[in-house]
């Protein structure tokens, strides 16, 4: 038993021998600094990837009923003007210049809404707007032209209505828009 407790007593005596020879304070500070270059590098791409993952938003992912309700503006944008050219040509109740005039503005806000549709597919924001302006503009082109009761209320329900869903099916993911 003597012998084993002299070995572990020899080792650790030629070990305080060998730190005696070589300095002391450099030792240690070269760990030190080590460990504290290598910590200083492992944090700094934590913070890196931390700041990274604040800066970029959330992840935009359309659902199915918003997929769905863009088809339809854009749709609507394209079969307005066709409906609308046909009708607008077909009576004869208008003078020509308001015929040309009321084709104008709808073919405008028909263009808009279509315009509205693509902007809205890619998150940005103008295309709310956009779509807004042109819902409105049929809609008072509507009453203008077919009189404040009747065809022209109708008319005008007919634009606002859908408008009003798909603005509704749009809202939750507002903040997603650039």
């Amino acid at each position: 038993m003597s012998r084993r407790h002299k070995v572990p007593n020899a080792a650790a005596t030629q070990a305080q021998a060998a730190q005696q020879q070589t300095p002391a304070p450099a030792k240690p500070k070269a760990p030190s600094a080590s460990k504290s270059q290598s910590a200083g590098k492992q944090s700094q791409p934590a913070n890196k990837a931390k700041a990274n993952s604040k800066s970029t938003p959330a992840r935009k992912q359309r659902t199915t009923l918003m997929t769905i309700a863009i088809a339809l503006v854009f749709l609507h944008g394209l079969v307005a003007t066709g409906i609308v050219a046909a009708y607008l040509y077909s009576i004869g109740g208008f003078g020509e210049v308001t015929k040309q005039v009321a084709f104008g503005l709808h073919a405008a806000a028909a263009v808009a809404s279509v315009v509205a549709a693509v902007l809205l597919w890619y998150w940005k924001r103008i295309g709310i707007y956009v779509y807004a302006a042109a819902v409105i503009v049929s809609a008072a082109l509507m009453i203008v032209l077919f009189g404040a009761l009747g065809m022209g209320m109708v008319g005008a329900f007919a634009e606002l209505i859908p408008a009003f869903i798909v603005l509704y099916i749009i809202y939750p993911k507002i903040k997603l828009f650039d």
